[in-house]
């Protein structure tokens, strides 16, 4: 159900503030320190430890709202937990209809004012006898501060027979002006006041979002982890609290900034250049603590009717011919054919222009299920200026060429595109698949 407040509830749940803040914050302090230590040769028991720095916005975001909640705690205590905070709001509105709460005393109160000090939600109000119970969160500070016992815990009814009915002054009669009625917050609680300003946020993100998740969306960009299902159910469901992505053995999750629009800012998606996703690795969904990404079986048995993440396909890759080093340089590559855990990716024999016999890679989009281990061990990484020259004029690819109405050739002679909503795809049973083999097993 908050949900739907989309970028509002990413931005202000204090669970995936939390979550943030110790990924992007305090992890890397943590690494950084232990890795200052192995340094030093008497430190033998520890070991260096790889660490995969946030985007500089994610991690400008995350020392933001760290600041802003250290600044409001600091100023006004629990200002930002009882007018900022979503779950602070809900817990608000469900303590007003409490059976029991505190109350004063008026016959035992001398109005010391040790109370009002000592409170941290700034919710007593010592003049007129009344505590915001909306704002308590019973701490019983007030009630230890009380010497005359002032401030009592009791049943609710009581409660309010013990405090004297106020008599309501009315109001003064406004001086007669000729100029327009001015409207007047005067009678607006602060509460109120960011209250309706909340809303009208969460109302203008919630409007401002729901239509970017299908659309306007670059696809190699936006590759969801396996389980996550549509990027419409994925960007409602996830807050953004990065438990996926601080405990992906492979750091190929990483959070976002724009890459899935508004309402996906610091939400997990595949970074490709980072990583690859493992073939039999599902610790995303074990740990996701709202069922954003869904679990399901890792492997799949033979006939399997029942999805599992080894044939969920979250995207499916393209191959540039054009691109590949075989076909340009006439080398001898096959990264991506090494790297590939469903063989999706073959060889075929090939004859270069130096007239010489090579394999170039084929695909078969049927069998990818878009772990992106094909695009991450593509040794090409930037187009050359001779490439620029021949882009009209290039017949190496079979399929009608993007390039001409592209401002940029792909970076990679792979690259992985998502695919809305995932599906399932085939899995070759002849052949077990594999895990991709490491890097430091293949010269590239």
């Amino acid at each position: 159900m908050t949900g739907l407040a989309g970028l509002s509830l990413n931005w202000l749940d204090p669970y995936s503030i939390f979550g943030r803040i110790m990924y992007v914050l305090a992890w890397p302090a943590a690494i950084w320190s232990n890795n200052l230590l192995a340094a030093d040769s008497s430190s033998a028991d520890l070991v260096q430890m790889d660490y995969f720095p946030a985007a500089f916005p994610v991690l400008l975001a995350s020392a933001g709202m760290l600041g802003l909640v250290a600044v409001m705690s600091a100023w006004k205590g629990r200002l930002y937990c009882n007018t900022v905070c979503p779950v602070g709001t809900l817990l608000g509105l469900l303590s007003r209809i409490s059976l029991f709460r505190l109350g004063f005393d008026p016959a035992s109160c001398k109005k010391c004012g040790k109370c009002v000090k000592s409170c941290k939600a700034q919710c007593l109000n010592l003049k007129e006898y009344k505590i915001d119970s909306s704002r308590c969160v019973a701490c019983y500070d007030c009630v230890r501060s009380c010497s005359e016992g002032g401030i009592r815990y009791r049943w609710f009814t009581r409660a309010r027979q013990l405090i004297p009915a106020q008599k309501k002054k009315a109001p003064p009669a406004p001086a007669p002006s000729s100029s327009a009625a001015v409207p007047s917050i005067a009678g607006s609680s602060r509460r109120q006041f960011l209250e309706a300003t909340a809303a009208g946020l969460a109302t203008a993100a919630l409007s401002g979002c729901r239509g970017d998740a299908a659309r306007k969306l670059d696809p190699t960009q936006c590759v969801l982890p396996p389980g996550a299902g549509s990027l419409e159910r994925f960007l409602d469901i996830c807050t953004g609290c990065q438990m996926c992505v601080a405990n992906c053995p492979t750091h190929v999750l990483q959070p976002s900034y724009l890459q899935l629009g508004l309402k996906g800012f610091m939400k997990p998606r595949m970074d490709f250049a980072t990583k690859y996703c493992l073939y039999d690795c599902h610790r995303c969904a074990e740990v996701c603590p709202t069922g954003a990404i869904r679990r399901m079986p890792v492997t799949a048995e033979r006939d399997t009717e029942g999805i599992t993440k080894d044939t969920t396909r979250i995207a499916v890759a393209r191959f540039y011919v054009c691109r590949c080093l075989v076909a340009r340089e006439d080398m001898d590559c096959g990264a991506c054919t090494e790297h590939c855990p469903t063989k999706a990716l073959y060889t075929v024999p090939y004859i270069g222009r130096d007239g010489q016999e090579h394999r170039l890679p084929r695909l078969d989009p049927s069998l990818c299920i878009g772990c992106g281990a094909c695009e991450h061990a593509c040794p090409v990484t930037a187009e050359r200026p001779e490439e620029r020259e021949r882009r009209n004029s290039c017949d190496l690819c079979e399929e009608k060429c993007e390039f001409g109405r592209r401002r940029e050739m792909p970076p990679r002679a792979l690259v992985v595109r998502a695919v809305n909503p995932q599906q399932k795809a085939v899995k070759k049973f002849e052949d077990k698949a594999v895990d991709p083999v490491g890097d430091a097993d293949f010269p590239f």
